[in-house]
């Protein structure tokens, strides 16, 4: 699975990357991101607890993401971008889940974001999908008013 959230946010961008770039802010604006906790381990990681329910259906995932790529916050020119990858510490076979934030400036008061999210396993699809389309509206305008909120 696949998914893409494109958006236009009406925040300046130097206010929407700390907070997209940075996985521990998740569960204030995406719902489906019920907890997360920094692993100060080597390499430094986070536990990602996913919630999620689909009618009488309820299911959670616990992740542990490692950031394996950063780059372009040197170069105004350039996207600011980001991506967390599964990796974790025992030897059990597992899905991979990779996600990659980019966000650049559209404008003064304005952030073109784009959040891709890839998943290979099986147990959460097709709910999955059909949670995350429902969910792009909310994520939208809840990024905007948590980052209101923490001026």
């Amino acid at each position: 699975m696949h998914k893409e959230l494109n958006a236009t946010v009406n925040k300046p961008l130097d206010s929407v990357w700390p907070v997209v770039s940075d996985l521990a802010t998740f569960p204030q604006w995406i719902e489906i991101v019920d907890t997360v906790v920094v692993d100060a381990g080597e390499p430094p990681a986070h536990f990602v607890i996913l919630k999620a329910r689909l009618g009488p259906i309820s299911r959670s995932k616990k992740l542990r993401m490692v950031q394996t790529a950063r780059g372009g916050e040197s170069d105004p020119e350039a996207n600011n971008s980001v991506t967390f990858e599964r990796q974790e510490t025992h030897d059990i076979e597992v899905a991979m889940w990779k996600m990659n934030v980019t966000a650049c400036s559209t404008g003064e008061s304005s952030t073109q974001l784009s959040i891709s999210l890839s998943y290979d396993g099986e147990l959460w699809l097709p709910a999955f999908g059909a949670i995350l389309d429902s969910q792009v509206p909310k994520t939208i305008e809840s990024l905007e008013r948590y980052i209101q909120e923490s001026k």
